[in-house]
């Protein structure tokens, strides 16, 4: 989970591969922070469930989502070192943004209300 807030563009061209910088750069202003935070979380979640953490190289992963639509979305990740494939899901609300992937495929995730 991340805090949905701007990030230096520089964050983006030392931990992103160049697919994923370009499709945050290409999208609306309004979206980057969303998508650049999303990216980020996703990484974070891959790595540490290699149980590397970021002591591994960040562009060793490569994020993919798909267009935000409402609820939870899509989200496939790929550990370039590994060969692994992590699929999930991401959200975005209360100004955050939340990621959620596994190396098995995983139902989409539902609130729960206590």
């Amino acid at each position: 989970m991340e805090t949905v807030e701007p990030r230096e563009w520089g964050l983006v061209d030392d931990y992103f591969v160049a697919a994923e910088a370009a499709a945050v750069g290409a999208a609306p202003a309004e979206e980057r922070a969303l998508l650049t935070n999303l990216v980020w979380s996703a990484k974070e979640s891959v790595l540490k469930a290699l149980r590397e953490g970021l002591r591994r190289d960040t562009r060793t992963v490569v994020v993919e989502w798909n267009a935000r639509g409402e609820g939870w979305n899509p989200l496939r990740c790929r550990c370039l070192l590994t060969c692994r494939r992590f699929d999930g899901w991401w959200e975005s609300s209360g100004g955050f943004v939340r990621t959620i992937l596994a190396d098995r495929a995983l139902a989409t995730p539902r609130r729960v209300h206590v």
